[in-house]
């Protein structure tokens, strides 16, 4: 599976391409959801799908696990702004205006708000951020579908379990209040709350990704150092 550097190239091409048109497709289903209205959602979408070309071009270059950890923290962050930027409303970093909120009155009255909602979470966390995950584990498997298929499931379970929903709620919401109902839209919905989240799901699933991914990339670097070689990227340079 040891990939050429123009077939690298034209794979990064084709992620970059799909992944502007799932992020085109959010940003239109937000324009509707927010009654027709832009805000500041389309720009850090835009940003979003940039940093996620962006951070497989780096890993690329240069993979490693303590590369891999810094990317995936920077990423939770960049997340959990853009998701707050879609959802929108007011936060203690903008004002009114802003961030404009979806009309939940309007939409429910047509019948479409929960249509728009599962249309979003299905491109966002159902298409754009599987495919930002398995990009990155196909530039770090060097070469075998069997360290891709642990960095890649490590990688979304790392982002199924929703940690990047802490940052939304307590870094970018600002949100500190103990009546809020925080998590209880993860399915199953209703069973999660900041208790269990903190104590069980994120400690649980945290864990398991990083265990999976740290198998693929012990495995890799492994194989590469005793190969005596590493990915290339380009025709001229390997990268490690």
């Amino acid at each position: 599976m040891q990939a050429k550097p123009r077939f690298l190239r034209l794979l990064l091409v084709g992620y970059a391409l799909v992944l502007s048109v799932e992020g085109g497709t959010n940003v239109w289903i937000n324009f509707i959801g927010k009654g027709r209205t832009w805000d500041l959602y389309p720009l850090a979408e835009a940003f979003w799908v940039a940093c996620g070309v962006v951070v497989v071009i780096v890993l690329a270059r240069r993979p490693s696990m303590k590369r891999l950890a810094g990317m995936v923290i920077v990423l939770m962050f960049l997340d959990s702004f853009v998701d707050l930027c879609a959802m929108g409303g007011e936060s203690w970093w903008a004002g009114p205006g802003v961030l404009v909120q979806w009309k939940w009155d309007a939409l429910r009255v047509q019948g479409v708000m929960y249509r728009y909602l599962y249309a979003y979470w299905a491109v966002t966390w159902g298409m754009q951020v599987p495919l930002r995950c398995f990009a990155m584990a196909w530039v770090l498997c060097d070469g075998s579908w069997k360290r891709f298929a642990l960095i890649a499931a490590g990688l979304n379970l790392i982002w199924l379990t929703a940690p990047q929903d802490f940052l939304y709620y307590f870094v970018w919401l600002g949100l500190y209040d103990a009546t809020h109902p925080y998590f209880d839209y993860l399915p199953p919905e209703g069973t999660w709350n900041l208790w269990n989240m903190l104590l069980l799901r994120v400690p649980i699933g945290v864990g398991a990704g990083s265990l999976l991914v740290w198998g693929g990339m012990h495995h890799s670097l492994v194989a590469g150092n005793a190969r005596g070689h590493c990915i290339k990227v380009t025709p001229d340079r390997q990268a490690g």
